[in-house]
């Protein structure tokens, strides 16, 4: 294997898996449980991540007549919900912390359960059997999840200083795999802005943001989380099976576009919405 490929993998490792391990040190079980007792919640959260978003990125890949390539990539975000970044976007959007938190934790454990099922049949021409998906996700993904709520549970102090560290590694660890990933790839990248990937990621994100909230029904504090919660997709996952599992480059490109286009509309949403939040809650 090419030294650049496995120093990929190996970043992408890193970084999914001090990310989860963050987003377990900070959580309960009473905090995932308790906002998670209705059935509607639950039900709204997966038919969009699940049903509506994948079949929605698999319109969108044909509407733009992507490449095998890059449709793969656009298919394995639209496919994984529920990132570590969520409680921080419904932070800045003054919505519920708690409710903010099940979504997220909802919609990872259910992507490492749907991802090994569901992708072989959406993606056959990728060859891999549903255990070959569903190994580094249960390692790199759920594992440290579930180590980090361990942690909190059994030695909440000591999960309290490890949150901040890991917070910076997975952050630096994301930073330096998107300038990995442009530069071992930097004609795919030159190649896509002319595409439609740009275009094609955009118009997800935003498809994935109105599903969300239509998906809250009635409840405008359900629409504010489950808006920001579908839009941010998984990037985790997607990038996991995209280095370690199909290990098509331009799925891992497609993957990054995604990203970039993703972070600049979702924090620029949810800031919009904290404005608008805080200009309500104290007018003049």
């Amino acid at each position: 294997m090419p030294d650049s490929a496995l120093l990929t993998k190996v970043c992408v490792a890193l970084f999914v898996t001090t990310s989860l391990l963050h987003a377990g040190l900070a959580l309960t079980v009473a905090q995932v449980r308790s906002p998670l007792r209705s059935p509607w919640l639950v039900g709204g959260a997966l038919i969009g991540n699940f049903v509506l978003v994948p079949a929605m990125a698999l319109l969108i890949a044909r509407l733009f007549h992507l490449t095998t390539g890059l449709s793969l990539g656009l298919l394995l975000v639209g496919m994984s919900a529920g990132a570590p970044f969520l409680p921080r976007l419904v932070e800045l959007a003054h919505g519920n912390a708690a409710l903010g938190v099940a979504v997220m934790t909802l919609l990872l454990v259910s992507t490492v359960v749907y991802l090994p099922l569901a992708l072989p049949r959406f993606a056959p021409g990728v060859p891999v059997h549903p255990w070959a998906i569903a190994k580094p996700v249960l390692v790199l993904m759920l594992a440290p999840l579930a180590a980090g709520m361990i942690a909190r549970a059994r030695r909440p102090q000591l999960a309290a200083q490890l949150g901040p560290p890991l917070h910076w590694i997975s952050r630096v660890a994301m930073i330096v795999l998107l300038i990995l990933l442009v530069a071992l790839n930097f004609e795919r990248v030159r190649s896509v802005i002319g595409s439609g990937a740009v275009a094609a990621a955009g118009l997800l994100i935003l498809a994935a943001i109105g599903i969300g909230f239509i998906s809250g029904g009635s409840s405008p504090e359900r629409r504010r989380v489950l808006a920001l919660g579908t839009g941010q997709r998984g990037i985790s996952a997607a990038l996991l099976i995209a280095t370690h599992v199909a290990q098509d480059p331009d799925a891992a490109v497609m993957v990054v576009v995604v990203i970039l286009v993703g972070e600049v509309i979702l924090f620029s949403s949810a800031a919009a919405v904290g404005r608008l939040a805080g200009a309500v809650a104290s007018p003049a």
